[in-house]
């Protein structure tokens, strides 16, 4: 049976227990133990320590290792700062099957975050994350960013936004093009998660025609590219309608072809009504929160009719909670003004008080902006507290307050402005929603007097 000296040091705050004395085979065996990681300052293999985890260990165990108490005095125990780990992120996206594998140094905060993100699984045996290329990975290297991480194994370039892409198999020539592309939405004011739909879907499609040139790619085989889409990458409707429409801008604005000589139709997709969540599930919601950072997120999304990236963009400046009204900026930087709630300053004001926040109302770490999946992931949490069946989402609650205003007299119009509609046609679906405005409606057949 072999010996382990064990060494307690304090790591950020926080009790370590390490081994000393380990080889390869050793390590390959401690694996399997809960954060089991190493840290380059003291050299040293470690775990988190608790009073009882010398026994754990020899339980665990027995008969094959005997671990050995550290008898240091805790006071007299070093002390490693979290500014000397070496922290480092290893990436591997397989972008067909859409999976990104993430290995990284223990970091309590950003386990927490990824843990988070929607779908998103860790396998214990292999130590490593499973996420969506898609979904997650420009908010992963925006968190690795946010935590100082050095990021591995992943072929990048910065972007003019900070982000770091993934390099692809594509030419000079057609990232110019791209960069170009980019330049020319963001100057007709297409919003940023448009943009970066965009150019992410015409980047595939120039993958999908390696070398070519887009001018001499006909009608037919951007077809059978959708069709490809449909059939083999299974892409909803919405996703292929992206496709497109950036497949299109494209045209019309760097290759200056007119829309009308591309004949690409558009898939029909269904209609459906939005669904709305009652006032009792909401307030059960809210007091679901265990901090006030979930608390103001479901308020201000239900109470001023916030779309999430409305909310991620909110702020401090544009919260006048004298006058009662917050500034908002929606889709194509188009500001509205949004009446508050008699209620929400005392709700904003003990926010404030808890988390003080410096430039938005919502931040993440070092004050950086807040992540769209953490408020997704936060929603779908407090939804299932509340015992809502369905899947909750930030538009949810966009569309109850919506439907709510409707049921208690509030006019179209004034909804229509409240949101920040453009054409009046989206606003009316609620009124497809709202039953209770049809059962305030009296009939003249009951003045008849039959």
């Amino acid at each position: 049976m072999k010996k382990i000296q064990t060494r307690i040091f304090v790591l950020d705050g926080i009790y370590q227990i390490g081994f000393q004395g380990i080889n390869a085979s050793d390590i390959e065996v401690f694996k399997e133990l809960h954060h089991f990681r190493f840290n380059p300052t003291l050299k040293l293999w470690h775990i988190s320590f608790h009073p009882n985890t010398i026994n754990y260990l020899n339980n665990k165990f027995a008969g094959k290792y005997e671990f050995i108490e550290d008898l240091t005095e805790r006071d007299k125990v070093p002390k490693v700062a979290k500014e000397d780990q070496e922290l480092v992120a290893r990436l591997s996206a397989d972008r067909e099957a859409d999976i990104l594998k993430v290995k990284h140094s223990f970091h309590r905060e950003l386990y927490k975050y990824i843990s988070q993100m929607e779908g998103a699984k860790y396998d214990r045996v292999n130590k490593y994350w499973i996420l969506s290329v898609r979904e997650h990975q420009d908010q992963l290297i925006a968190l690795l960013e946010d935590f100082k991480f050095e990021i591995k194994e992943l072929n990048t370039q910065p972007s003019g936004n900070n982000r770091i892409k993934q390099q692809e198999s594509l030419s000079q020539r057609e990232l110019d093009l791209i960069s170009t592309f980019e330049k020319e939405l963001f100057i007709r004011n297409k919003s940023r998660r448009t943009i970066e739909l965009y150019l992410g879907f015409l980047k595939q499609f120039m993958e999908h025609f390696p070398g070519r040139n887009l001018q001499e790619i006909n009608n037919e085989e951007i077809r059978d590219y959708l069709h490809y889409l449909i059939t083999d990458k299974r892409y909803s409707l919405s996703t292929i309608n992206g496709h497109i429409s950036a497949i299109k801008s494209y045209y019309k604005i760097l290759l200056r072809i007119d829309l009308l000589q591309i004949t690409i139709p558009r898939p029909k997709k269904g209609r459906s009504l939005p669904k709305v969540i009652k006032k009792e599930d909401i307030r059960k919601m809210i007091e679901s929160a265990t901090n006030l950072k979930q608390r103001i997120i479901v308020v201000m999304l239900y109470s001023c009719g916030l779309r999430r990236q409305e909310l991620l963009d909110l702020n401090l400046s544009d919260i006048d909670l004298i006058s009662l009204q917050l500034k908002v900026s929606g889709k194509g930087n188009k500001e509205r003004i949004v009446p508050l709630s008699r209620q929400i300053p005392k709700e904003i004001i003990s926010y404030l008080k808890a988390y003080n926040p410096k430039v938005y109302l919502l931040e993440g770490p070092d004050g950086s902006k807040y992540s769209s999946s953490s408020i997704a992931n936060i929603l779908a949490k407090l939804g299932k507290l509340a015992g809502i069946s369905v899947k909750v989402t930030a538009h949810m609650l966009r569309h109850s307050i919506a439907t709510h205003m409707l049921d208690d007299g509030v006019s179209i119009v004034h909804i229509q402005k409240f949101l920040g509609h453009t054409n009046i046609k989206t606003t009316l679906i609620y009124t497809k929603v709202s039953d209770d405005d049809l059962r305030k409606i009296s009939n003249p057949f009951d003045s008849l007097g039959l």
